[in-house]
């Protein structure tokens, strides 16, 4: 009987949140890697785990391929390697047949096993979606193979006494990480229900009972099924109010002059470092930043807080990450205040089309994210807090693209600044202990009693 032929390849996968390249193992003919449909599933039953859930995302399981990450040994090498400390377990998902277009030939695939900690122990990641790789450090130097969960499965019950669980999806914003005598379980119990089942599509069959009980708790549960639509269009309709808001104060007027100083033909003559000055000036960060060192950063790369960032799909580009965490501006201690300086240079002279970094909108987005995890916006592991924020920010920024949702007044940037800058005057004024309804902070930004009702709905959608 003929082998099937495998190739190993290097893929590329692109969506709304950005793209990245992967090395994959695969079938020949196998060009369909996970749609998310698998992923849906899984983060149905972290929600409600329930017994409904959990039927159907096993059912979907069992029934669908995942990706495993690999390590491949040729096999005229592996006995060399066979007692070393490295190979803790016996390969099995399969020994591959000759590869087309490698150089390997006959080689072992060999699943990746990681050591989660003694409450954990050795764990098999297991992911159930392509945009699940994402968050992976050195994504470039791993290989993950194409494989049915059966075979997976397989090779998991043969080294049960080794392996105590399967994380899924353990990158993702809803992973699920599973004793693997559970999933045995799990899976012997449907398994027996199969074979009593006469129906035309369990699938699709405990794919309607879930979905039954859990609209009933929709009405029951504010929230539990959020709509990502209807998420983004209740954030664009605060942010569009608090950008009414914010226009309307007397911190505002600052906002106007600063613009004119950086795009008005009458501001022209002036040296950039005294623009720079006035920026920091209103800012208060005259004193933690060398202006005379970030004229210097800034003067032949104006270009890249667009380039860089929103004509780049909202992705930071490597040359705008470079110039935003340079060191040459200030301190290590100073860092925040560095990227803050530089962000809201790069939003004036954008023209509104550059996220401006601070306290109010870093926290704001990080309660945000974490109040909406149906957005799915990724965590971007391993990168810098600053370059984070602008990563999420732009993951946020794809999505009301792909919604359609625009701006009425301004940009989005612009919007999405004033609702977080707004709401984080809110929290602070709400922390004063300052019994009036009308509150004057810092002496810029002026009364904001009328506010209030915005503050109180932005609270219910922020989860505070």
């Amino acid at each position: 009987m003929p082998k099937d032929k495998w190739i190993l390849e290097k893929a590329k996968y692109k969506d709304i949140s950005g793209g990245f390249e992967y090395i994959i193992l695969h079938k020949a003919g196998d060009t369909e890697y996970l749609s998310g449909t698998l992923h849906s599933a899984l983060v149905e039953w972290e929600a409600f785990k329930d017994v409904e859930s959990m039927a159907y995302f096993v059912a979907l399981l069992l029934s669908s391929q995942v990706l495993v990450e690999i390590n491949l040994l040729s096999a005229e090498i592996f006995p060399e390697l066979e007692q070393s400390k490295l190979l803790q377990f016996t390969p099995g998902i399969l020994q591959t047949p000759t590869f087309q277009y490698t150089d390997f030939n006959d080689a072992m695939a060999i699943p990746e096993v990681r050591d989660a900690g003694k409450d954990i122990g050795h764990c098999l990641p297991v992911f159930t979606a392509l945009r699940e790789l994402r968050e992976i450090p050195d994504l470039d130097k791993r290989i993950f193979m194409y494989v049915d969960f059966r075979g997976v499965l397989d090779w998991l019950r043969q080294h049960a006494s080794e392996i105590k669980s399967v994380a899924f999806d353990c990158m993702s914003n809803a992973p699920l990480v599973m004793p693997l005598n559970d999933l045995l379980e799990r899976v012997g119990k449907y398994q027996e229900f199969i074979k009593n089942y006469d129906g035309p599509n369990a699938i699709s069959e405990l794919r309607q009972i879930s979905l039954a009980k859990h609209c009933k708790r929709k009405s029951k549960k504010d929230g539990m099924m959020t709509n990502i639509e209807n998420t983004l269009k209740k954030l664009m309709d605060l942010a569009q109010k608090a950008l009414c808001i914010r226009d309307n104060t007397k911190g505002a007027l600052d906002g106007k002059f600063l613009e004119s100083i950086f795009h008005d033909k009458k501001w022209r003559k002036v040296e950039l470092q005294d623009k720079l000055e006035m920026l920091a000036k209103i800012y208060s960060v005259s004193r933690t930043v060398k202006l005379d060192k970030m004229v210097k950063a800034v003067a032949d790369k104006t270009d890249l807080f667009v380039k860089g960032y929103a004509k780049n799909d909202y992705v930071p580009s490597k040359e705008l990450e470079s110039l935003l965490m340079t060191r040459k501006c200030g301190t290590m201690l100073t860092r925040n205040k560095i990227v803050s300086c530089m962000s809201k240079y790069g939003y004036y002279i954008s023209k509104f089309n550059f996220p401006i970094y601070d306290k109010y909108a870093r926290e704001g987005l990080a309660k945000f994210i974490t109040n909406h995890p149906e957005l799915e916006i990724g965590k971007h592991i391993g990168k810098r807090p600053e370059i984070k924020f602008f990563a999420q920010y732009g993951d946020l920024l794809r999505l009301l693209h792909k919604s359609g949702m625009k701006a009425k007044h301004s940009t989005l940037i612009d919007n999405l600044d004033a609702f977080f800058w707004l709401y984080g005057i809110m929290q602070s004024i709400e922390k004063s202990q300052n019994t009036n309804t009308k509150f004057w902070w810092s002496g810029t930004c002026g009364y904001m009693g009328d506010s209030l009702d915005w503050y109180n709905n932005a609270k219910k959608f922020m989860g505070d």
